[in-house]
């Protein structure tokens, strides 16, 4: 037997030894497929002349919409030039200027990375009492205050990418629902709050989760999902994954994606404070 052969470098060869590595390791970072790569830079040419930040005509923002309308190129046009003028008429481009210190001073958000260095994003959003916020007319704070939360995750996210050479499409989500109960979540007005913030992220920032990781979920949790379930997208509800009060079982799950150091206290992580994205 001529052992040479055995050391033969062909492209069934790579593949092989490309899914292995994809599978043992996580991808490093997000890639495109040729169709998408194909049709990037008509798309681009399509919608350039509606962006109004640098990062709009980048492949990672521009693939989200593409993917969105199903690799068609009329649909993501439709989509993306929606998204531009909505931005437009709520002067969505100045949020990171507004001052939400209220919110952020008492329900902090750690900017961080994975193992493989994917930006991500964690917060303890179940201590947020939105009955109250929306009895004395927060309604539309509450809701700017989520909208801040998307941009800041894409701009973390082009802020990384930018400076690591690395092309991430997607950021992590991760929620400590801890706190979260019928009377201050579940009211009328308050799934009414929750269906119009997963309308604002599926219509002007979709496919920006790469998983939505939700931890101490009460059963009264499932039934709002439920409600909101036909209204996200299936890639939205795949990307979900939700825990209830078993820490042992989320903890190890988070563990194998993050260092503790780049988790907050509420997850069993070492961080200690809300590390700030440049505005």
């Amino acid at each position: 037997m001529d052992t040479r052969s055995m050391f033969i470098w062909n492209k069934q060869t790579s593949t092989v030894l490309f899914l292995f590595l994809l599978i043992k390791l996580g991808k490093p970072q997000d890639s495109y497929t040729p169709q998408e790569l194909e049709l990037l830079p008509l798309f681009r040419g399509m919608v350039k002349s509606g962006a109004t930040q640098a990062y709009m005509i980048e492949n990672k923002y521009l693939v989200r919409f593409l993917r969105a309308g199903d690799h068609n190129l009329h649909t993501a046009e439709k989509l993306i030039k929606e998204n531009f003028k909505w931005r437009k008429d709520n002067d969505i481009d100045n949020f990171l200027t507004r001052d939400f210190s209220y919110y952020e001073n008492r329900y902090p958000i750690l900017y961080s990375y994975d193992r493989r260095g994917r930006p991500a994003s964690s917060s303890a959003i179940g201590h947020i009492n939105p009955r109250k916020l929306l009895l004395n007319g927060k309604h539309d704070e509450l809701r700017d205050y989520f909208l801040y939360l998307y941009e800041k995750g894409v701009n973390f996210l082009h802020k990384v990418s930018n400076e690591t050479g690395k092309e991430f499409i997607e950021i992590y989500l991760v929620a400590d629902m801890a706190g979260y109960n019928v009377r201050t979540h579940a009211c009328l007005p308050c799934i009414t709050g929750w269906i119009e913030i997963a309308l604002g992220y599926e219509r002007h920032y979709p496919q920006l989760a790469y998983k939505i990781i939700v931890v101490n979920t009460p059963k009264i949790f499932d039934n709002v999902f439920q409600i909101l379930k036909p209204l996200i997208t299936k890639h939205t509800r795949e990307a979900i994954v939700i825990y209830g009060y078993n820490r042992d079982e989320w903890s190890k799950f988070l563990f194998k994606l993050f260092e503790k150091n780049q988790l907050l206290p509420e997850f069993g992580g070492t961080a200690k404070f809300s590390k700030p994205v440049p505005k």
